[in-house]
């Protein structure tokens, strides 16, 4: 966690924790609306980490996730 502390807002980096532990079963959701995970998809596209491609997909189906939870507003 210490590497992504020095680049990460607390914001961004709350989201992608919550992302990494939905996806190790230690969470069983994800507190962010799809608006704010594609918020921190644009932002990791920016930056130079390692392993970004994969963070970028993770995040993505977590995008897609949260939208498919969200109640249609259509309904």
């Amino acid at each position: 966690m210490g590497f992504f502390s020095q680049f990460f807002s607390p914001k961004r980096q709350r989201i992608i924790e919550s992302v990494r532990n939905y996806y190790s079963g230690k969470g069983d959701k994800i507190p962010y609306s799809p608006k704010e995970i594609r918020e921190a998809i644009e932002w990791v596209k920016k930056t130079d980490i390692e392993n970004k491609e994969m963070l970028i997909e993770k995040l993505t189906m977590a995008e897609l996730l949260v939208q498919a939870k969200e109640p249609s507003k259509s309904r």
